[in-house]
């Protein structure tokens, strides 16, 4: 059977409903061939999530019977024509496909995203104030809202250009606004703030601002441009250094002066991740392999092969946890492969391949994945402990013991989530962005779509 023949069978496949003879050779043809094999686990993906989502549904019985009448009679219909059996798997699978979205709309309109258990407690907040004119950029990190030293810092939009402001993170009030144009892609340390800006020709450079006046203190060129993907946000390491990954190389440079303390170039292998800081040691992510790093110098420590054997435009994405790594290789179609990587002792504990997630964050004992749904992990050996639909865009972040995501469902909606279960903590509705929701002490802050920057009392009942 060749990749075209079975590609036509796959859905069938996945749902489990193709003839036993014909069920064989697409399974001898997935075992041999990577790229149906990885179109055969998006398709099981997707049934399993589909199915998630319909353990909690209850249709009326007349719709049960309804939507079975309406499959009979269309595969009868077809079992009469001449080319019956082609035609009649389609219908039965365009039928199938009604019947899921009919019974998804279904869920939508009025029925529960879980079972019913304790209840969900609205969120007892009110905003304490506002920021408008924040740089807006979809699914990226640009225009990220960063906190530190009891500051928050934000790119603000200035007609056609944008600047770095900063705003205390308890009033709202402004501290400074910086000349400097920029790009987005903030971090700061107890030094500096850190952002991009145009460099020379279509380039990007990274900029060091003084984190009390707003001036700048250094500039570096690495003569590259954004590339497809756009660039990486500024790593903030220990010892007073800085670690950027732009193109295929990762640059650390002593973060008072801008100058280069080392660097690493990854050329041969595709575009690298953005770098992760554990202890001493760097860490990166190639389409090959993971990289651990000497902090001090840049000198390999050992190297490990974790990427999927091919190639890819997007880069690896890379999270550190628990003494663990995890690393997600993007492969054919749309799904990864996750790996989880014991640093210590430099081996794989285990791996799976998952539906290509937007965004991964470690805690010590779970990983936590975001794409259509959010899905728990248990980090040390790999076995889902919960999983929750949840649309959208937004980066998770977590801190006691919840996970808060922007769940983009009708409106709109900023959920804390119980870390262990997935159970609802919190909600505040009509919440729509794509950045990360952050936390000052007792005031949590978020960015929506709008550019407007909003701090919320953190309270409960």
């Amino acid at each position: 059977m060749n990749c075209a023949r079975a590609r036509e069978q796959l859905e069938w496949y996945a749902l489990g409903g193709l003839p036993a003879p014909v069920e064989a050779e697409v399974s001898d043809h997935v075992a041999a061939c990577p790229d149906c094999r990885a179109v055969c686990e998006d398709y099981r993906e997707m049934i399993a999530g589909l199915r998630e989502a319909a353990d909690w549904a209850e249709p009326r019985p007349a719709f049960q019977a309804a939507t079975r009448s309406l499959v009979r009679a269309q595969v009868r219909s077809a079992r009469r024509r001449v080319w019956a059996r082609r035609v009649g798997m389609a219908l039965g699978a365009a039928a199938a496909t009604v019947l899921l979205a009919v019974s998804i709309g279904y869920l939508a309109r009025g029925r529960p995203d879980r079972p019913a258990g304790p209840p969900v407690v609205q969120m007892a907040s009110a905003e304490q104030w506002r920021v408008d004119g924040a740089m807006v950029v979809p699914t990226s990190s640009a225009g990220g809202v960063i906190v530190r030293g009891g500051r928050m810092y934000f790119a603000r939009r200035d007609g056609a250009r944008s600047h770095v402001a900063a705003v205390s993170a308890t009033t709202g009030r402004p501290v400074w606004r910086a000349q400097q144009e920029t790009l987005g892609y903030l971090a700061a340390d107890e030094g500096g703030v850190y952002t991009l800006a145009r460099g020379p020709g279509r380039t990007v450079d990274l900029i060091a601002l003084d984190s009390a006046t707003g001036h700048v203190l250094w500039r570096f060129s690495p003569g590259v441009g954004p590339g497809l993907e756009g660039p990486c946000r500024p790593v903030p390491l220990a010892q007073g250094r800085i670690c950027w990954t732009a193109g295929h190389t990762v640059h650390v440079l002593d973060a008072t002066t801008g100058d280069v303390v080392w660097r690493r170039s990854y050329s041969d292998e595709g575009r690298p991740s953005f770098a992760a800081a554990l202890g001493a040691h760097v860490y990166v992510a190639s389409p090959a392999a993971l990289y651990c790093l000497s902090g001090e110098s840049g000198e390999g420590v050992w190297r490990l092969d974790v990427g999927a054997g091919e190639t890819s435009s997007s880069r690896p994405l890379l999270t550190l946890g628990g003494g663990r790594g995890f690393v997600a290789s993007p492969t054919f179609g749309r799904s990864s492969r996750l790996v989880c990587v014991d640093l210590a002792n430099r081996r794989v504990l285990w791996s799976r391949t998952i539906p290509r997630p937007r965004h991964l964050l470690a805690t010590e004992d779970v990983l936590y994945l975001r794409g259509p749904k959010v899905l728990a992990l248990d980090a040390a050996s790999g076995t889902p402990r919960w999983t929750r639909v949840a649309p959208g865009c937004s980066p998770m972040t977590a801190d006691d013991g919840l996970l808060h995501l922007v769940d983009a469902t009708d409106t709109g909606r900023l959920v804390a989530l119980d870390r262990h279960t997935g159970r609802e903590a919190w909600e505040i509705l009509g919440i729509r962005s794509c950045d990360a929701f952050v936390r000052a002490g007792d005031v949590g802050l978020i960015k929506t779509a709008d550019g407007v920057v909003h701090a919320f009392a953190l309270r409960t009942p």
